[in-house]
């Protein structure tokens, strides 16, 4: 028994001096070995489903964990200008269909309710609204021409509209329950912000850069091969609500870079590594303008 245990032990020793081996040798390829058949966690939900506009993802605190984390180096700070790019915001004035709104800007309670017709079954219970004539009188109590304009931001890279509520979004909610229970809906006269992704910068960052997103342990096990072939690649913050997760950062003219990250990525699914300006580009929805007047 003895003689088998150190037989083993022999084996084990001889098996962790070859990987070094081969590490040290060829640190690329064994690298890029390795983290194709590594396993990895889920990032689990991105953009929560919530009432609240505050507890959806926020794409500059993204921009701002990010940016944080990049070196000072100008070959690193090439890629925070870019950024600084990346994100636009104008505001017009339209028209917003009550259907349209997901969510609110200010609540002062703790609970959270996936949308706005959850939030109405709990707390707008005895606001009732029973035909269109009390549907029409409910629009104005909930959105008075004296407060006119109304403001929201609508999120062109989520396609997520949120109204900047000036009380408890219980007249809302209960528009919404109505609306979508009996096949109506009205507009509201608004000043909307757009959040807009610069399609340019968002093109040049995904041409020019990888922004793997990962678990943070294993993007820290990443880097710890990583550190073995000596290739200028970095971990990142992402959002300040999530330091769970990281952003693994390097330039995509690097043909070594690309063999890691590519078998990295491969056959992996999205819920376990996200290429973030992949994210971004296929998640767009434009704003469209309504009438103005009104």
């Amino acid at each position: 028994m003895n003689l088998f245990n150190s037989s083993s032990a022999v084996l084990s020793g001889l098996e962790s001096y070859l990987n070094l081996l081969v590490l040290r040798l060829f640190p690329v390829w064994y690298t890029s070995q390795l983290v194709k058949t590594m396993e990895l966690s889920p990032l689990g939900t991105l953009n929560n489903v919530s009432f609240q506009g505050k507890n959806w993802l926020s794409l500059q605190s993204v921009i701002q964990g990010l940016s944080q984390s990049l070196p000072m180096d100008p070959k690193w700070q090439l890629l925070n200008k870019k950024l600084s790019k990346l994100v636009s915001e104008m505001e017009h004035s339209s028209r917003i269909h009550i259907k349209r709104i997901n969510g609110i800007e200010h609540y002062q309670g703790e609970q959270d309710w996936p949308s706005l017709i959850a939030y109405a079954e709990d707390n707008a219970e005895n606001i009732e609204i029973n035909n269109a004539e009390e549907f029409e009188e409910m629009v104005s109590q909930a959105f008075p021409n004296e407060n006119k304009p109304h403001h929201f931001v609508f999120r062109e890279w989520d396609g997520r509209c949120y109204w900047n509520n000036p009380e408890e979004p219980s007249k809302l909610a209960a528009l919404q329950r109505y609306a979508h229970q009996n096949g109506r809906d009205a507009q509201i006269s608004a000043k909307v912000r757009v959040e807009s992704i610069n399609s340019k910068a968002l093109d040049s960052i995904r041409n020019s850069w990888w922004l793997l997103l990962l678990n943070r342990e294993d993007a820290l096990r990443v880097m710890a091969l990583v550190e073995q072939t000596k290739l200028p690649i970095i971990m990142a913050d992402f959002e300040w609500r999530r330091n769970d997760l990281a952003f693994l950062v390097a330039r995509k003219d690097n043909r070594r870079i690309n063999q890691i990250f590519l078998n990295l990525i491969d056959k992996r699914s999205t819920k376990q590594v996200l290429e973030f300006g992949s994210y971004l580009g296929r998640n767009y929805h434009p704003f469209h303008n309504q009438d103005k007047t009104g």
